[in-house]
């Protein structure tokens, strides 16, 4: 087994290959008073999937320029300190990205209730597929980082939080996908 790493610390190691230990749940029990967030899954499938590009968009730009300060209007939790963590860490070894990370095959969780107890924060569970076929690592020379041969697809489980009266939805956690690869 490889150690549990988050999708952006993925995308910042770029190819690691293989299973983290467990799927993530999110904690607590849902309260017996659940307000919709959406009319329908289609809805909240379609937010969570603005979200979660507005996330990687974000974490493309920050691994290209090391300017993480947009990471906080998309991420939260421990992705933020992760994606965060893992610029700096890049910024340090002379790394820099290059190129746009794709994600396709998005869907909610089965049975993830699309609603929250009232007052309390909105929460989406997901599961998808990242795409680093047209991402590159290059070293301060200029040269590549990724070895020939490394996997570019990578099945990811994500969580994504609204706080009561937020606008917008942040990615606050995500682990590699410990299940069948349905990339």
């Amino acid at each position: 087994m490889f150690p549990r790493v988050s999708g952006a610390a993925l995308v910042a190691a770029m190819m690691l290959s293989g299973c983290v230990d467990a799927m993530p749940q999110v904690s607590g029990s849902p309260s017996p008073k659940v307000t919709p967030v959406f009319a329908t899954e289609e809805e909240a499938l379609a937010a969570a999937t603005e979200a979660y590009a507005a996330y990687q968009r974000g974490l493309d730009t920050a691994f290209a320029t090391y300017d993480d300060s947009a990471l906080p209007k998309v991420a939260s939790g421990t992705a933020l300190s992760s994606a965060i963590a893992s610029v700096r860490e890049y910024r340090a070894a002379g790394k820099h990205g290059t190129g746009i990370t794709t994600v396709d095959t998005i869907s909610l969780a089965n049975g993830y209730p699309v609603g929250t107890p009232q007052g309390e924060v909105s929460t989406l569970q997901i599961y998808l597929c990242l795409d680093v076929t047209n991402v590159d690592v290059l070293a301060a020379n200029g040269v590549s980082v990724i070895p020939d041969g490394s996997p570019r697809r990578f099945p990811l489980v994500a969580i994504l939080t609204r706080p009561a009266g937020a606008e917008e939805w942040r990615v606050s956690e995500e682990e590699g996908w410990t299940g069948v690869n349905f990339c």
